[in-house]
């Protein structure tokens, strides 16, 4: 099973392998205190982007917690390589962790994604120099009917289209299923330039 998902953070969701390959939806607390009224949800998808099964739970949970909210059911209209994203939420509905899955029905084969149609991806993009620093907002939009694979995301030069580095983004290496729509902060400093406007380009699996 591969995945992407953002940075760690102290709260988060996990698949657990159990035995007899069941697998379980869990909450992990690594705060230093507790949570309540949070949301767990998990979809699985096909290959088209079809929702296929959804389930989401209530609960609280207390700090250095694992709770375990419920098993991950597997459909049989489940195609060959399907796609897991999990949730959670607070309170208020902020999200405050997510994770997307694949996985094939064959232990490791994902053949079934180079079957995959092109994509476009829509991307609003804003660009600033504050300072010393250049600050990069984008939102991204899959318009497509089926999922966007393994989005990475890389700032260049505008003129020389040489990769700028470092760059820090709040998300990096993500999927986006049909309508899903994504906002990444970017930073880099101006003495990184090499004198130019940084740009954004957008790569991924399938665009």
């Amino acid at each position: 099973m591969q995945h992407t998902s953002v940075a760690r953070r102290p709260l988060s969701r996990s698949i657990s392998n159990g035995i007899h390959c069941v697998d379980d939806i869990e909450v992990v607390n690594y705060h230093a205190f507790d949570r309540t009224g949070l949301t767990a949800t998990a979809s699985l998808f096909n290959q088209d982007g079809t929702l296929q099964w959804t389930r989401e739970t209530k609960l609280d949970i207390k700090e250095d917690q694992t709770v375990a909210c419920f098993p991950l059911e597997q459909p049989e209209t489940l195609s060959d390589t399907y796609f897991i994203k999990l949730s959670l939420t607070d309170s208020d509905g902020k999200q405050l962790s997510d994770n997307f899955y694949w996985r094939g029905k064959e232990d490791g084969n994902y053949k079934s994604l180079l079957q995959l149609p092109k994509v476009s991806v829509c991307k609003n993009v804003t660009v600033k120099k504050t300072g010393k620093e250049w600050l990069i907002r984008a939102v991204l939009k899959n318009e497509a009917r089926t999922p966007a694979l393994m989005l990475r995301l890389k700032v260049a030069g505008e003129k020389s289209g040489r990769m700028l580095l470092p760059v820090f983004y709040s998300d990096n290496y993500f999927s986006l299923l049909p309508g899903e729509v994504k906002e990444v902060d970017i930073r880099l400093y101006d003495a990184d330039t090499y004198g130019e406007k940084p740009v954004l380009e957008v790569l991924g699996f399938n665009l």
